[in-house]
């Protein structure tokens, strides 16, 4: 683990020496994992711990929780995925859960999210089916505003 330590001299390296992609299709944004929120439950846990162990002031906290969110998106999707194997009820039943859970419902009181106001709604509702319903209605909306385009 790494830890915080007295440091007397800063050494600057000017290649870079790990680049991740979002938008790879091996990235934890694009490829399905039955696993991915007790990966992203992992990863947050390390990073909240190193916050914590480096005595990072408070108000820097609202960054972590805003990736906490976004990363819980990403679960909220993946769940989704056709390679995903429960059952439409089951999908629901899973996200729901996870909407009501405590890291979620955290990261939405200490995250800086800015959402629209229909996606807070549908969000604090912890009820995934308003979810899907605003996202079917950003959908239409975007189709709109093409098809008024063309």
């Amino acid at each position: 683990m790494l830890t915080s330590m007295h440091i007397e001299n800063i050494a600057v390296i000017n290649a870079p020496l790990y680049n991740y992609r979002c938008d790879s299709e091996e990235s934890l944004n694009n490829k399905y994992r039955d696993n991915l929120r007790e990966i992203y439950q992992q990863l947050h846990g390390s990073i909240l711990e190193y916050l914590q162990n480096w005595e990072i002031p408070r108000e820097q906290y609202a960054l972590f929780y805003s990736s906490v969110f976004y990363a819980y998106e990403n679960v909220l999707r993946n769940t989704f995925s056709t390679k995903c194997e429960l059952s439409r009820k089951e999908k629901y039943r899973y996200n729901n859960k996870l909407l009501k859970s405590k890291p979620f419902i955290e990261s939405m009181e200490k995250g800086k999210i800015r959402l629209h106001l229909l996606y807070r709604i549908a969000y604090r509702s912890k009820n995934y089916r308003i979810i899907e319903c605003v996202n079917h209605l950003v959908k239409w909306k975007q189709n709109l505003k093409i098809e008024r385009e063309n």
